[in-house]
């Protein structure tokens, strides 16, 4: 492995050169990047997730095949609209653990089944938004509307004439109802967020350093998270059911739309010239590769002939993520050190 961790203290360029020559350029660099990604992305989180909700309330109040329809298709553009900014550790998303309450993953004690049942059980109070958001972490987001909308048995269960159709109907409606009203709350809180990073140049700086902590990070999700625990050593180590999205069949978007985010985050950051024509080659490469992942990439881990794209996807990854420690840090001016667990 060559990166065990990312050393996430950043020192600022400022420290070695004079503040009056980098803190204007600092504060562009933070507006560009908040003005341009930041805030875009969770206003389309908030509005993909007011969406979802609802279409749960349509669902719950007329059953039918089209109502399922519309379920997955804003599903899937919410989940999208997530992985899109997933990365982001920074501002109003790390208040009150709501990055966990949106996409509690990865779950290695099963936490959201286990969850879920309880809140489906018959003899529970019906679910609601007060109750859901008292609950685990492990029920407030994604992966329990995941399980809800795509274990087998569970569009069944949400057209069925019967009880359980209403309590997962009201699960459903109580988890998205959560979300939407999270995911605006974290919008709201960027205007303000924004508003500072222009009047303030220690925010300015404070931002662009954390943002890029956030992007370098990244990658230390997608690959030791996200594809090494799936892949295994061997083929025979191999665990599918690890990976991120497999229920909703998502497992491409899962590596595709992150990469889509840290794309279009780094031509803010570091700016399209040519001193950032390597970084942003390899990530577009790293983007190309995720993208011609095939549909059941999951099922292909276990096969030692069909492995080579998996393969094929950690050396991309790795090679964008050494490419944006080296080159990314000084195009956004802050410098990055490593800790006594780094690998190499």
């Amino acid at each position: 492995m060559r990166r065990v961790a990312l050393l996430l203290v950043l020192l600022l360029a400022t420290l070695a050169r004079p503040a009056a020559a980098e803190e204007p350029d600092l504060r562009v660099v933070a507006a560009r990047a908040v003005d341009g990604f930041v805030r875009p992305g969770y206003r389309q989180l908030a509005e993909a997730a007011e969406l979802h909700a609802a279409d749960w309330t349509a669902l719950c109040a007329t059953p039918g095949r089209d109502g399922i329809d519309r379920l997955d298709r804003s599903f899937r553009r919410l989940a999208d609209a997530w992985a899109r900014i997933e990365f982001l550790r920074y501002g109003p998303i790390a208040d009150d653990f709501r990055a966990e309450r949106v996409n509690f993953w990865p779950d290695k004690r099963n936490a959201t089944t286990r969850g879920l049942a309880r809140l489906l059980a018959p003899e529970a109070p019906e679910p609601t938004v007060e109750t859901v958001r008292a609950a685990s972490a492990a029920v407030q987001g994604l992966p329990a509307l995941e399980r809800l909308l795509y274990d087998p048995g569970a569009v069944e269960r949400l057209l069925a004439a019967k009880p359980e159709r209403a309590r997962a109907c009201a699960a459903g409606r109580a988890i998205a109802g959560g979300l939407a009203s999270l995911t605006a709350e974290v919008s709201a809180g960027w205007a303000l967020l924004a508003e500072a990073v222009q009047s303030d140049p220690a925010v300015a700086r404070e931002l662009a350093a954390r943002l890029t902590t956030d992007f370098l990070s990244g990658f230390q999700t997608l690959i030791d998270a996200k594809l090494l625990p799936a892949m295994g050593k061997t083929p025979e180590a191999a665990r599918p059911e690890a990976l991120e999205g497999r229920r909703a069949r998502r497992v491409r978007a899962s590596f595709v739309e992150p990469l889509v985010g840290q794309e279009a985050l780094a031509k803010l950051l570091a700016g399209t010239g040519p001193e950032a024509t390597t970084l942003l080659a390899t990530l577009a490469t790293a983007r190309s590769v995720a993208e011609g992942l095939p549909d059941d990439f999951a099922e292909s881990l276990s096969q030692s002939k069909r492995r080579s794209k998996a393969v094929l996807l950690l050396d991309a990854l790795r090679a964008a993520q050494d490419a944006a420690l080296s080159d990314l840090p000084p195009l956004v001016g802050v410098t990055v050190g490593f800790n006594s667990r780094d690998g190499d």
